[in-house]
């Protein structure tokens, strides 16, 4: 399925660019298609969400109205020739990675030519442009879709598989997510490791057959407020992980930014990070727990990340996951910010039932690679 990314001026074609994005999330799906007002939350950062949109779109689709060229600032200076601007920005960026760019011109506007154009968008001109009149304005999209179709079947559909420590971040809550490669594992009890329980037993072989993405750290108190619009955690802190919360509000919140709980098994391949060891680090050096933590939670990513980027997965918070521990509760990982050491280790399991809070409890989402 191709990513979309639909560029354009607020104060010259908003409401055109809203129906176009209604019109493509429908055919491609919302979590395909990336329009700034609608995909960013606030108190994240613009820019670097705007970069990595662009940077792993397939398509993108620059809406043009009549002011599009003549846009000018506070000072009268056009939009167009400040190296900042966002629109020129994005433009440039996609025509940098020769990806499918499609001016779309509304309002009856017309396409610029190069001489109104910086150089850096001087290959925007040659772009052939699809005309949307507001009469036949479906029409008009249906031939927009058809032509995102006929170059992702062209192209074989487009984006390049992500790498070992790529990140990205979702629009939707601002968290960061690291990519996690595809790969065999051994799950359970880990060589050496004389503290492991019979829940734990036999360590079994097992294969990630698909990569993923998943949360560098586990979901904020920041992110949840944006999404969740309250604040339940004990602890109080904008970097602080979410606790507090019983596994349907974990799933609720992973649902609500496109998003899903890890498995038992996914959660583990990626704490361990191929290492094969009870931990992938000194205990001090990668975790909180009960020896160091002074009996609370600690702002995410102060320890060191694991080999793919990674931190927290072990100590601070316990995590939910999507998997049963028996017929009445839900398997969580990783230990927390009052645990003892032998909990603080990559195949340690607990159950806690569904409705279950508390301050040492908190999750990170995981989303499937299409």
């Amino acid at each position: 399925m191709p990513r979309i990314f639909i560029c354009y001026r607020r104060e010259d074609s908003i409401a055109h660019a809203c129906r176009i994005y209604d019109r493509l999330s429908s055919q491609f799906g919302a979590d395909n298609v990336f329009m700034d007002i609608d995909a960013i939350k606030p108190g994240v950062d613009f820019v670097e969400v705007l970069e990595q949109a662009v940077s792993s779109c397939d398509v993108l689709i620059a809406v043009i109205g009549r002011r599009w060229i003549t846009a000018a600032d506070e000072q009268g200076k056009l939009r167009l020739e400040n190296p900042d601007d966002f629109v020129r920005l994005e433009i440039g960026a996609a025509l940098e990675r020769n990806i499918q760019v499609v001016p779309v011109l509304v309002g009856g506007s017309r396409m610029p030519r190069s001489n109104e154009l910086p150089p850096v968008l001087s290959k925007f001109a040659r772009r052939h442009a699809l005309e949307v009149p507001d009469i036949g304005f479906h029409q008009a999209l249906n031939r927009l879709v058809e032509s995102i179709k006929d170059a992702s079947s062209t192209t074989g559909i487009v984006s390049p598989a992500p790498r070992a420590g790529d990140t990205l971040i979702n629009p939707k809550d601002g968290m960061t997510y690291v990519w996690i490669p595809s790969g065999n594992f051994t799950m359970g009890c880990s060589p050496g490791d004389t503290e492991c329980f019979e829940d734990e037993e036999p360590p079994h072989a097992e294969q990630v057959a698909n990569g993923f993405w998943l949360g560098q750290t586990p979901v904020t108190q920041a992110a949840w407020k944006n999404v969740m619009n309250n604040a339940p955690s004990y602890f109080k802190g904008d970097q602080l992980p979410i606790e507090s919360v019983d596994w349907n509000q974990a799933s609720a919140y992973c649902q609500a930014v496109g998003v899903r709980l890890p498995t038992e098994k996914e959660w583990e391949y990626a704490a361990r990070a191929s290492a094969t060891g009870a931990r992938y680090g000194a205990l001090d050096v990668i975790a909180w727990h009960i020896g160091n933590s002074g009996g609370a939670t600690h702002p995410v990513g102060q320890k060191q990340a694991n080999s793919y980027g990674l931190y927290d997965t072990l100590g601070n918070v316990w995590e939910w996951t999507s998997d049963d521990y028996d017929a009445g509760r839900k398997a969580v990982r990783g230990g927390s910010w009052g645990s003892k050491t032998w909990s603080v280790r990559a195949s340690c399991r607990d159950g806690v039932v569904p409705s279950g809070r508390g301050p040492d409890l908190g999750f990170r989402c995981i989303v499937e690679f299409r």
